[in-house]
């Protein structure tokens, strides 16, 4: 049986290292680099063409999309902003804001009508699991897209006030 040795492969190509550099040059990053280099995630941002949020799933842009800026929804929650296709849709959504909710949180006065909503703001309140952090104001967030969204608000807000002054 034979193995396969790597550098027989390799005996035919002449030794050059002016050809080994033009190679390196002419493919950044050189192979060297690339064989030892960690894995990245692909960090793609959709943003949306409305406005300046920006999400790390094109799912998510679809339901904010949806949600926020399709016109054959003008029925807006006054309480939370939704918007509805009809009255008697927006009228049922109503009703939840004003019956009390089943899951209510121990540390503020939030309250949900499911048990994941409640699971999922109660990691907002354990500062560990708040890697990224506002320098402005100090909230902390357990989503960068939640971040990046909330430091919009304090450039919102700087605009202003450079307008303003």
């Amino acid at each position: 049986m034979h193995y396969f040795q790597p550098q027989e492969q390799f005996q035919h190509l002449p030794n050059d290292t002016e050809l080994l550099g033009k190679h390196q040059v002419t493919h950044e990053p050189s192979y060297v680099d690339h064989a030892t280099a960690e894995p990245q995630k692909k960090k793609t941002k959709f943003s949306c063409r409305f406005c300046d949020r920006i999400f790390t799933k094109v799912c998510y842009l679809n339901q904010h999309t949806n949600a926020q800026h399709n016109e054959q929804r003008r029925f807006k929650c006054t309480k939370c902003g939704k918007k509805f296709v009809s009255q008697e849709i927006l009228d049922a959504h109503t009703e939840k804001h004003i019956r009390d909710k089943p899951y209510k949180c121990s540390i503020c006065p939030k309250q949900y009508n499911f048990r994941a909503d409640l699971k999922r703001h109660m990691f907002m309140h354990d500062k560990s699991n708040n890697p990224y952090i506002c320098t402005i104001c100090g909230k902390g967030f357990s989503r960068n897209d939640h971040f990046k969204n909330h430091c919009l608000i304090h450039e919102r807000k700087a605009l202003l006030k450079d307008l303003i002054v």
